[in-house]
Parts: C-alpha cells; sequence; structure tokens
C-alpha cells in the first residue's frame, strides 16, 4: 500500500489501453496491431471488433454510415479508396495498392515530393 501511496504522490499515474493509444497518436507511431491492420494480427482485431459491434443489439449499435457516412467502419479499403481517387483524375485503376510504412521513407518521399530534397535512393 505505501508503494501506491509513493506514487499517487509523485503524481504517477496508471494508464490502460486508451492512454497507450493516445500516446502513439501523439507522437504519431504506429500502435501494433491497432494501426496495422493488413497484418494477421491486424485482421485478428477487425474480427474482434466486428463480434463485439455483432453481440449488441441492433438498436443500440453504431449507425456507422447512415450517422457519420463511413462506410467501412472497421477496415481500410485502400484498393477502393485509391482507384476512385485515379477514376476521378481519368487514370486506369490499379488491383492491388501498397502501403508504405517506414517512417524514413515517407519523409523521405515528403521531401523530395516538396522540392526540399534530393530523390529516394540517393
Amino acid at each position: 500500500m505505501d508503494f501506491w501511496v509513493a506514487l499517487q504522490l509523485r503524481t504517477a499515474r496508471a494508464s490502460g489501453w486508451r492512454d497507450d493509444l493516445t500516446a502513439h497518436l501523439e507522437a504519431s507511431r504506429f500502435c501494433y496491431p491497432t494501426d496495422v491492420i493488413d497484418s494477421q494480427a491486424g485482421c485478428e482485431d477487425i474480427k474482434r471488433m466486428q463480434v463485439k459491434y455483432d453481440k449488441r443489439p441492433h438498436n443500440r449499435r453504431v449507425q456507422y454510415w447512415r450517422k457519420m457516412s463511413v462506410k467501412y467502419p472497421f477496415t481500410f479499403e485502400y484498393a477502393e479508396l485509391l482507384n476512385e481517387w485515379l477514376k476521378a483524375k481519368g487514370m486506369k485503376p490499379v488491383e492491388q495498392p501498397y502501403v508504405l510504412r517506414d517512417r524514413r521513407a515517407v519523409l523521405s518521399l515528403s521531401k523530395w515530393v516538396q522540392g526540399k530534397g534530393q530523390p529516394p535512393g540517393k
């Protein structure tokens, strides 16, 4: 008990899953498996969320499409989103897009696109 009292007096706080997710979000870091949904663990996390959603009574479920215009609340349909963008620009659709998650590569590409850096790979 003395240990917990000492922690509280030193303003230490216990944190949980939501606090961990918030800390990752504020640090611009991925929180595995929540943010890496196309991995095996991410797929299992999606299934867990869908089962939890389906267990609720119909009148108590969040109406994602009707209330928030969210078409796919549990997944990210990268291919569909990319193909809609390409269709709007009059370009050919892609079958399977690639999602780049390497932070250094993304920053390098971002600097190159903004004209502030060399092309990636040099």
